[in-house]
């Protein structure tokens, strides 16, 4: 039997899936799709909740006041879905090409 463990340096070989395989693997991505699609919903209501304009000028410049852990609040929501749409897309395209999911 050959030995299969790549040399220092070299590459992991891809694994080749069929085709059920394939298609489990994308239904594998239900779970990160419905956490980043709640994520973004929490998001959508941070935002329509503490972007509310606290004075308009006559040029219609928005003054939009927002308190410290307010602030800290939605820059976590926002680059956690960022983080989790750059995970689902990884693991998309990993499965497309056959690869295995981790």
């Amino acid at each position: 039997m050959p030995n299969t463990t790549p040399a220092a340096g070299e590459a992991m070989p891809k694994t080749v899936l069929n085709d059920a395989e394939i298609i489990g693997a994308f239904r594998n991505l239900e779970h990160d799709i419905c956490c980043l699609n709640h994520m973004a919903d929490i998001l959508a209501d941070l935002l329509d909740d503490q972007l509310t304009p606290r004075e308009t000028s006559s040029n219609e410049l928005v003054k939009i006041m927002l308190t410290k852990h307010q602030l800290e609040t939605l820059s976590f929501a926002w680059n956690d879905v960022s983080f989790r749409a750059q995970r689902v897309r990884d693991a998309f395209y990993s499965a497309g090409e056959g690869e295995t999911i981790r």
